[in-house]
């Protein structure tokens, strides 16, 4: 009954009804079934089959199946864990906007084009809150969604705070993100910046580092306790917070992928 989140690996369905059954309680439970289903390709089918004595089946029509049972399904194991941790941490949301603070403008550029590979888009800041943004920020920065700090800012808790909060006060924005290079020199100001940030509001908000690799515990612990998920790498979490949308709120308009 404490069980928020319920994950899966699976190579194939013996059984398929008393699998739909199982996710047609999970979904009534409102606990998300996060899936990851082996034998994608002709040889990967065959080499599940050979593994466990079955044929895996079509696999673009179980992928139909799963959408159509509100199942999460994910392309591989690093975007699984990362969904886990999105659904397992992550505050409700609302809406679908995204806003971003990121940790420069390249890699900002980076994760915008990832961004849009997958389907997910950074809708513009209201006049209100592009002045609020051009504000905080030195004069040759862009008040713009995401927002790139410049070097001048990096580990300036207060800066973060700020720009976090201001994205956090314009109406259509629902997920705010914070994008940073993990383990690094400032990470750790960055992280605290976004624990006190997360406490000024109810609005969901994601840390994700833009590598996989080892990450720091301390950041990970605090981050989690104020409801942040950590994530890690770009794609696998952008992947999820998309997957957490769209399972929340349905397939609606702001995704085009």
């Amino acid at each position: 009954r404490q069980a928020k989140v319920l994950a899966s690996f699976i190579e194939g369905v013996k059984e398929p009804q008393k699998f739909l059954a199982a996710a047609d309680r999970a979904y009534a439970a409102g606990k998300p079934l996060i899936l990851i289903k082996s034998g994608r390709s002709e040889e990967g089918s065959a080499a599940s089959a050979a593994n466990t004595g079955m044929l895996a089946g079509s696999y673009a029509v179980q992928s139909a199946i799963f959408r159509q049972k509100g199942i999460v399904h994910c392309e591989d194991l690093d975007e699984w864990l990362e969904t886990i941790e999105m659904f397992r941490i992550a505050r409700p949301v609302s809406g679908g906007g995204i806003g971003m603070i990121g940790i420069s403008g390249g890699e900002n550029a980076v994760v915008v084009d990832q961004a849009a590979e997958i389907g997910l888009a950074f809708p513009p800041l209201s006049e209100s809150g592009r002045a609020k943004l051009a504000a905080a920020l030195p004069w040759y920065a862009r008040p713009e969604n995401p927002i790139d700090p410049t070097g001048s800012n990096a580990g300036n808790e207060k800066a973060y705070i700020e720009c976090i909060g201001i994205l956090a006060d314009e109406a259509h924005l629902d997920v705010i993100l914070v994008s940073q290079d993990s383990p690094a020199a400032f990470d750790l100001p960055v992280a605290k910046a976004t624990v006190e940030a997360a406490k000024r509001t109810g609005k969901c908000i994601v840390f994700f580092n833009n590598f996989s690799g080892p990450w720091n515990p301390e950041i990970v612990s605090m981050l989690r306790e104020a409801g942040v998920p950590y994530l890690q790498g770009v794609r696998g979490s952008l992947s999820a917070v998309k997957a957490f949308i769209v399972t929340r709120l349905g397939d609606i308009g702001f995704l085009f992928g």
